[in-house]
């Protein structure tokens, strides 16, 4: 995002899909809240559950930045391009456990919503939606970030829109943990 704010003066739209309790749009809405206030950046967060967009809205007002931000309830990137815009960013952590895990589960993964975690049979349910429609809804030459379970990084990978650059980013315990996708 700072990239796409220093490169040129064009308005900037960031997208995070999977909100949840909404910890990285709150993240984004405070480090880049200057641009959003100038109307440089627009924020969009997005989640199927209302609940968990009740709760996203809680934490952006004790925040001080719930008006820099916008929340819809929806799947995915489902609005993106129509009653909302198409995003030059997408940011986005699916549920990307196995149904196996999430029965499995214990500890904090025993306290959070199904819906949340449970990515399918191989975890890639959602990561694979994401991807089959990113490019209808997101801007030409849009940059995807998509976190991702161990061992998921070549599939996801694969999965990536013809044309596109792929990257994978390491996280602090050395596992493959985020996909970045520039868009053609």
């Amino acid at each position: 995002i700072a990239d796409r704010l220093t490169r040129d003066d064009a308005h900037v739209v960031a997208w995070e899909a999977a909100t949840g309790g909404g910890a990285v749009a709150l993240a984004l809405a405070l480090r880049f809240r200057a641009a959003l206030a100038l109307g440089r950046l627009e924020l969009v967060a997005s989640d199927l559950s209302p609940d968990a967009l009740e709760l996203a809205a809680e934490n952006l007002a004790q925040h001080g930045v719930a008006d820099l931000v916008s929340l819809a309830c929806a799947d995915l990137l489902e609005p993106a391009g129509t009653s909302l815009p198409a995003p030059d960013v997408v940011v986005v952590n699916p549920p990307y456990l196995t149904t196996a895990e999430v029965d499995r589960g214990s500890g904090s993964i025993a306290h959070e919503p199904r819906m949340a975690l449970d990515g399918g049979l191989d975890g890639l349910d959602v990561i694979r939606r994401l991807l089959s429609e990113v490019g209808s809804r997101a801007a030409t030459g849009a940059t995807v970030l998509v976190e991702i379970g161990e061992g998921q990084a070549d599939a996801v990978s694969a999965m990536a829109p013809e044309g596109a650059s792929v990257m994978t980013e390491i996280d602090l315990a050395g596992v493959e943990r985020v996909i970045r996708i520039d868009m053609p």
